[in-house]
């Protein structure tokens, strides 16, 4: 477990992954989950169904990073964070797609196949 120091840091930076996010999936909310301050920051991803959804549940999903990815990235210089949220933003489709197929989840629709909310566990950004 990462010190809260470095949980703050690194939320601090979430503000640009929702850019590539909300690029991709201009009808959903995403919105950088904090806990309040205290443990593993991410992102939240909400929105109503809209009345074809594909899945009788509206979206609620948390997507969270991995200690060991946060740490990398905290642990990183300038350059190096730009290119990760470079790297972030060229693959942010693709992220949702590979969570669309995954957890049954419709983005397009703001639905999702799971009456829970949705915590999903990233390795990489």
């Amino acid at each position: 477990m990462l010190a809260q120091g470095q949980y703050d840091e690194f939320a601090k930076q979430l503000d640009q992954l929702i850019g590539p996010l909300c690029a991709a999936a201009p009808q959903v909310v995403f919105k950088l989950y904090n806990g309040l301050g205290q443990g593993r920051p991410g992102i939240f991803a909400f929105g109503a169904r809209t009345l074809n959804a594909r899945y009788q549940f509206q979206l609620s999903i948390l997507m969270r990073w991995r200690d060991s990815t946060i740490l990398d990235f905290v642990e990183a210089n300038e350059a190096e964070r730009r290119a990760v949220n470079a790297r972030f933003a060229a693959k942010a489709r693709e992220l949702l797609n590979e969570i669309e197929t995954r957890y049954r989840v419709d983005w397009r629709s703001g639905s999702q196949d799971s009456p829970q909310a949705l915590t999903i566990e990233l390795d990489e950004l």
